[in-house]
């Protein structure tokens, strides 16, 4: 009997807690819900800048490779074999300084035997000169003894051909004299070219050849670079065409920034290529006292003219969505989501080619959670 009495008590209470379980449920849940509901209605608090138009200073960044503007690879003119070659990798060389010479024997003969030759075919057409001069006396004297009646008129023509084949001998005789000629001048050109000199002052950068090797006519023997002066060439986006002149100068640093130089635009290709929509520009860079090598890598900031009175927003009010730009533009205490085009930027503030007018207000804090029509509570900007 007593165990009956206490289940009974207990399920008594379960009864009696269950009710006031279920009431405090659900007053929480609506209680929540108007909070939630409340702060949606609530405005956010965001400061805003409004859009004015601002100058832009412009500059772009540029990589290259700096090379000398004057460098060869020279070659042999005649074939033989190198009998004089002075010069080392390394090696400065003057202007006109000996850097090889391949023998001279065999040039040297033949300018002899076209001499030779010269003289052989000037002898022949002075006996020929000769021959035409006795050719034409018996040709006048022919006529004269025709007129007179003591020679034939075939006697007459007879003398008229032997003149005549005496002048085209002696015209061969003249283009055998011509052709010994050009042939002494080949000869002594061919002399001339077994020295190679140096075009310009530089240095030895490369020796592909060695002393007492045959070499053939067209054969790369010796390079030289001129390292006085150093060129980089670059390719810019066309968007630049317009902005970029000779005569710019320009910053280089060189060799990750371990030394900076004075550098100039000094050639703008007017051609784009079609394929990679750039541009060419030769920048030089002054080299006398030789501390730059060439190859070495360089970076530059090319300063272009400025952008006046471009429409700008602080660079704070700037979001990007898959690629795209946008901002918030507050207006009657709600926001928008404005996509806008944008140019170049500097000291906070970006440039705005499309999507935005003077006077309008953009969102610089309090950006986070924003939505197409949300409300907010303008505050003062930067």
């Amino acid at each position: 009997m007593k165990r009956v009495t206490i289940s009974a008590a207990l399920l008594s209470f379960t009864i009696l807690l269950t009710p006031l379980g279920c009431g405090s449920g659900e007053e929480t849940g609506t209680s929540e819900t108007s909070l939630t509901k409340e702060g949606a209605l609530q405005p956010k608090g965001v400061s805003v800048a409004e859009v004015a138009r601002r100058d832009f200073d412009r500059s772009v960044r540029f990589t290259g490779t700096l090379q000398p503007e004057n460098h060869a690879g020279l070659r042999a003119l005649v074939e033989g074999t190198i009998d004089n070659f002075p010069v080392e990798i390394g090696d400065r060389v003057e202007k006109g300084q000996l850097l090889f010479q391949v023998r001279l024997v065999d040039y040297e003969l033949r300018v002899r035997q076209a001499r030779s030759a010269i003289r052989v075919a000037e002898a022949t057409e002075q006996t020929y000169r000769v021959s035409v001069e006795d050719a034409k006396r018996e040709k006048l004297r022919m006529e004269n003894l025709y007129k007179e009646g003591s020679a034939t008129e075939q006697m007459q023509d007879r003398a008229g051909t032997e003149y005549d084949r005496a002048q085209a001998v002696l015209e061969q005789a003249k283009a055998t004299v011509t052709q010994a000629r050009v042939g002494l001048d080949t000869a002594l050109q061919a002399l001339e070219d077994c020295t190679v000199t140096a075009p310009y002052a530089g240095f030895v950068t490369g020796k592909y050849r060695e002393q007492d090797e045959y070499v053939r006519r067209g054969e790369v023997v010796v390079e030289i670079m001129d390292l006085a002066t150093l060129k980089a060439e670059v390719a810019l986006p066309e968007r630049y065409f317009e902005s970029v002149s000779p005569g710019t100068a320009v910053p280089i640093e060189v060799g990750s920034g371990v030394m900076e130089v004075e550098g100039e635009v000094v050639a703008v290709n007017p051609k784009i290529d079609p394929q990679t929509r750039t541009f060419l520009i030769k920048v030089r860079v002054d080299n006398q006292e030789g501390r730059l090598k060439a190859g070495l890598f360089c970076s530059g900031l090319l300063s272009l003219p400025p952008t006046k009175g471009g429409i700008a927003v602080p660079s704070a009010a700037l979001l990007n969505d898959e690629g795209r730009s946008f901002v918030w533009v507050a207006e009657s205490g709600k926001v928008q989501r404005r996509v806008i085009q944008v140019g170049v930027s500097a000291e906070g503030f970006v440039q705005v080619t499309d999507g935005l007018q003077t006077g309008e207000k953009v969102v610089v804090e309090g950006v986070g959670g924003l939505m197409d029509g949300s409300l907010v509570e303008v505050a003062a900007g930067p």
